[in-house]
């Protein structure tokens, strides 16, 4: 079997033998991607110009990592360290040589199964239950705030007339500036804006 370099189907690596060339037919992009002297390595010198001025034109996308993850699927390792990294080699990938590329295999991704997606199903929704259960565990705790309660600034420390005391002693019928007034209830006649909310709060009306 040849390479068809006229074929719209041809397969990732011999792809990367179009954009490269070889020795009689050097490729045009030579300043962006090249072999090295050994035609054994390949290196992108310009990720950028390739993934705007190759990628599109070759591949079927125009995404760098994705091209570097087909290189991984496809066997290729890229040096990280010493004289050649950066640079991309594959034992069966090699300068003028494209037919090796037919014992080439593309490592095959497995879709997740049923049980799998159930999986991860069933963890999201343990995920959001244990974050719902926490909101609410905090929502409980918060302290219970009484609008009527209140200390009194001349005193401090000793809470003011209790409400209800208050509306019965009002009720009773003494004047409200009779001198017999007891202290509790003279400090309460200070602060008579909370006195109207304890009256509010019992549906008991006030003048205005």
């Amino acid at each position: 079997r040849t390479l068809n370099p006229a074929s719209s189907a041809l397969q990732f690596p011999w792809k990367i033998h179009q954009v490269l060339g070889d020795d009689e037919t050097p490729g045009k992009y030579e300043d962006i991607i090249s072999w090295m002297p050994d035609g054994k390595y390949f290196e992108v010198h310009d990720k950028r110009r390739f993934e705007k001025e190759i990628m599109p034109k070759y591949f079927t996308t125009s995404k760098f990592k994705s091209f570097q993850r087909s290189l991984n699927l496809w066997g290729f390792r890229v040096d990280q360290s010493g004289n050649r990294k950066g640079q991309c080699h594959h034992p069966l990938f090699l300068r003028g040589k494209p037919d090796l590329c037919f014992q080439m295999s593309r490592i095959k991704v497995k879709a997740p199964g049923k049980r799998t997606r159930r999986k991860m199903l069933k963890d999201a929704i343990s995920k959001n239950s244990s974050v719902t259960t926490t909101r609410t565990t905090l929502h409980h705790q918060e302290p219970a705030v009484n609008p009527v309660a209140s200390v009194s600034p001349s005193s401090p420390g000793k809470p003011l007339l209790d409400p209800s005391q208050a509306i019965a002693g009002l009720s009773a019928g003494p004047p409200l500036f009779d001198n017999t007034l007891s202290q509790d209830a003279t400090t309460s006649l200070n602060h008579l804006p909370a006195l109207r909310a304890a009256l509010r709060h019992q549906d008991m009306p006030l003048a205005r």
